[in-house]
This record gives C-alpha cells, sequence and structure tokens, in this order.
C-alpha cells in the first residue's frame, strides 16, 4: 500500500509538471503572439501597405495562435485519458461484485491518476468478501 502511496504521488507531481509546462508554453506563445499583432499595428501605421515584414509578424502570429490550440487539446486529452480512462473498468468489476464476485480486484494502469479511489474500493470488496 505504501508503495502504491509513493508511485501516485510521483504521478501527480509528474503530472502537474506536465500542466505547469503547458501553461508556461501557452504564456510564451501568447506574449509572442502580442509582440507580432503589436508591431504588425506600428507596422501598418507607418507605413499604409504590406510589407514583407508585416507578413512574416502575421504568419508568426498565426502559428503561436495555432500552438496554442494544439497545446490545450493535448493537455486536455492526456488529462482526462488519465482521469476518466479507468471509470469503465471501474464499472464492469463492481458489476461483478454486485452479481455476487467478491473475489475480483479493480486494477488500473499506473499513469491513471483515481489509484486512492481504486485502493479504497478494493478494500470494500476485501472487507465484504470476510464478512460471513
Amino acid at each position: 500500500m505504501r508503495e502504491r502511496r509513493r508511485a501516485v504521488f510521483w504521478l501527480r507531481r509528474h503530472t502537474f509538471k506536465f500542466v505547469h509546462f503547458a501553461l508556461v508554453y501557452i504564456a510564451v506563445l501568447v506574449v509572442v503572439n502580442f509582440y507580432s499583432a503589436w508591431k504588425m499595428v506600428s507596422e501598418l501605421q507607418t507605413n499604409f501597405q504590406y510589407s514583407s515584414a508585416w507578413k512574416t509578424n502575421f504568419l508568426i502570429m498565426q502559428v503561436s495562435f495555432l500552438g496554442v490550440i494544439f497545446i490545450l487539446l493535448a493537455s486536455t486529452c492526456v488529462l482526462l485519458h488519465r482521469s476518466l480512462g479507468p471509470l469503465q473498468r471501474i464499472e464492469s468489476m463492481l458489476d461483478e461484485v454486485l452479481a455476487g464476485n467478491y473475489s475480483v480486484r479493480i486494477t488500473i494502469r499506473k499513469k491513471d491518476l483515481v489509484h486512492s479511489l481504486v485502493d479504497k474500493i478494493n478494500r470494500i470488496i476485501g472487507l465484504l468478501e470476510r464478512r460471513p
């Protein structure tokens, strides 16, 4: 049990590092986006034509915006997969327990975030198995 708690703490710590990395990367891309927009507006105020620098800043702005969208989607998919992924397995095992099979135990992947919930459910199933 203690080893699993250490593993869960380690996984949560690295999951949050991933989220922090994604947030920092998004912040950098947003700063680049605003800088490019500022350069584009200042150039249009001095010249009333689209120069190559304006087009370059427009391209940088578009790429940084797409980077922000991609990072948000990827981090959302990773977090949802780690938190909601094991729910189907938990539900099927609980259906077996309701059917009277108290010898089953729920197992989930190492990177899933619900290890404490699964430990508690397994302890409850163990108590039901020992009950006369």
